[in-house]
């Protein structure tokens, strides 16, 4: 086969250089930036600014270490520098395998010259740990309520200094459907959620939520029985009337 030879010295060439996988870089180097910022599964991330940091936590669900805390200056290069969960409580239970259970869509604070972490876990409550160095040692998570289905916590200082935690709900939705020909007309939540709640921590510092009374509040992230009108060729949604 006359080109065998050359097809030997051109393969010879291409493999002498290796091929090297080359890091994402988010920050062009001239001042500007692309998307995606980091190019990972870092979901739910929540950001605080203290002084000229930035700290970054995000979901590890039964990932551990677990809670990643990732430092920036710029909000475009990041780096991990801590994991606020060496091991992820009930131990016996996240001793085996628990995938997407865990660290859901924490929320970080920075609140007089301490770091406050909340998040929660569906099957069991609200966690916290909090330190006055994020990239040093957290104090050992606190269920600070336990309860099924509390998720997406946030946490808020008023300006008397009283915490209180915004949290929603996971729950499983069932629907019906009213058909006229090819066409949805209605749509109708079968079982409605609970209200959300705004939880009263405590003063400065939050406080087991044991000790404290839960109450309602009606418009923040609440949700009922709800009627929708929906095209029968996409699923964009053409109207929405609460009801």
């Amino acid at each position: 086969m006359k080109y065998r030879p050359a097809l030997i010295i051109f393969i010879a060439a291409f493999t002498s250089f290796p091929l090297i996988a080359q890091p994402w870089q988010a920050d062009n180097g001239d001042g500007t930036y692309r998307n995606p910022i980091i190019h990972a599964d870092y979901s739910d991330p929540d950001v605080v600014r203290a002084g000229e940091d930035f700290y970054m936590v995000s979901s590890s669900f039964n990932c551990v270490p677990g809670l990643p805390v990732l430092h920036s200056t710029d909000l475009v290069n990041w780096k991990i520098v801590n994991h606020v969960i060496k091991r992820m409580p009930p131990e016996e239970l996240f001793s085996l395998p628990q995938h997407g259970n865990g660290v859901w869509a924490p929320s970080l604070r920075y609140y007089d010259g301490t770091y406050y972490v909340f998040f929660g876990d569906p099957d069991h409550g609200i966690y916290m740990s909090s330190t006055e160095d994020p990239e040093g040692e957290w104090a050992p998570l606190t269920l600070m309520h336990e309860a099924k289905g509390w998720i997406d916590p946030c946490p808020l200082w008023d300006d008397d200094g009283k915490a209180y935690l915004v949290h929603a709900f996971a729950f499983l939705v069932s629907f019906s459907f009213a058909a006229k020909g090819d066409r949805f007309t209605t749509m109708h939540m079968i079982h409605p959620c609970p209200r959300s709640h705004i939880v009263p921590l405590g003063i400065l510092a939050p406080v087991p939520l044991d000790t404290v009374r839960t109450g309602n509040c009606a418009g923040v992230s609440c949700c009922g029985t709800m009627s929708w009108r929906w095209r029968h060729d996409t699923t964009e949604q053409t109207d929405r009337t609460p009801g």
